[in-house]
């Protein structure tokens, strides 16, 4: 399992007091959203499967601080994570370590994850630039 994620906002349409701007904008294909939150996303679906297999406790741990269970749309090398989200995954990381505390986390059913792989990691990951906003989609950001 590759246990690399990657985080990605959450966008929501702007609300605009003027629906003849909205059209507007719409019409002239502008992006009229802004961000709203974030979801930290797993590149390799079998890390999201077995989590989906694992003791609800785990399941939750990991919602709780910001896990979805799609897959990233990220498209960069094992090992390696965009510049800008580090702080987001630290955070998210240290989050996660005070969740899973609450809990006697070895006699729990964890599916085939691995926690000291996942924490391994992150804690060896490259963070590199998004020049080219690569997603797996093909678009750019």
């Amino acid at each position: 399992m590759q246990y690399d994620f990657d985080v990605e906002p959450i966008l929501s349409p702007r609300k605009s007091a003027d629906p003849k701007m909205m059209a507007l904008l719409e019409e002239m294909g502008v992006d009229d959203t802004q961000t709203a939150g974030f979801q930290a996303k797993f590149r390799d679906k079998s890390v999201i499967d077995a989590l989906n297999g694992a003791a609800s406790t785990i399941r939750e741990a990991f919602e709780d601080c910001g896990f979805s269970w799609a897959v990233s749309s990220v498209d960069l090398p094992p090992g390696h994570v965009r510049l800008q989200d580090q702080d987001k995954i630290t955070e998210i990381l240290i989050d996660l370590q005070n969740r899973l505390a609450e809990f006697d986390t070895s006699v729990l059913n964890w599916n085939g994850f691995d926690l000291g792989s996942f924490l391994s990691a992150q804690f060896n990951r490259t963070p590199v630039h998004d020049l080219l906003g690569a997603t797996r989609s093909g678009t750019h950001h």
